[in-house]
């Protein structure tokens, strides 16, 4: 939800010093009555209209430690997984946690497709003759190929 504007929130206030009412603010200003009523206790407990939205969100877990951990994690074993590294980590984390964490290091996951069991293909060239208009690329075709993904970089076996 997106804040009310500073020159509204300062509009609502001045029709309180009038001694409007909440009910007559909120029909004026087309907001709810406990929005305009929000509007004036905050005012009275901050002394400012300006909307506090910088302590929105989620805070992150990514603390100071936890980076210098993780941190030494990747130096100590730069090839392990991101399941890994969440075990090892003070409390468990997620994958998607530790490949977020990681991106904000700078740094960055790559999958072997072999070893995680994603799809992958092996190619076979089909010796064909050169004359019509197909290039050398046309004459692989597919040997096998494992998993329901996309194909991954295809593996030249060699000749039939």
């Amino acid at each position: 939800m997106k804040a009310i504007p500073i020159a509204m929130r300062e509009r609502i206030l001045k029709l309180y010093k009038q001694g409007k009412s909440s009910v007559e603010i909120a029909e004026f200003s087309g907001f709810c009555v406990a929005a305009v009523c929000r509007v004036r206790q905050q005012f009275k407990a901050r002394g400012t209209v300006k909307p506090q939205t910088h302590l929105c969100g989620r805070k992150t877990l990514l603390t100071a430690e936890r980076k210098a951990r993780l941190q030494k994690l990747v130096d100590a074993k730069p090839d392990a997984t991101l399941a890994e590294f969440g075990a090892r980590m003070d409390r468990p984390f997620g994958t998607s946690t530790m490949d977020l964490w990681l991106r904000r290091l700078g740094l960055s996951y790559k999958k072997n497709a072999a070893r995680e069991g994603e799809a992958f293909a092996a190619f076979v060239f089909d010796p064909v003759d050169f004359e019509d208009d197909r290039s050398v690329a046309d004459n692989f075709r597919p040997l096998w190929s494992f998993g329901g993904g996309r194909l991954h970089a295809p593996i030249l076996l060699g000749f039939c």
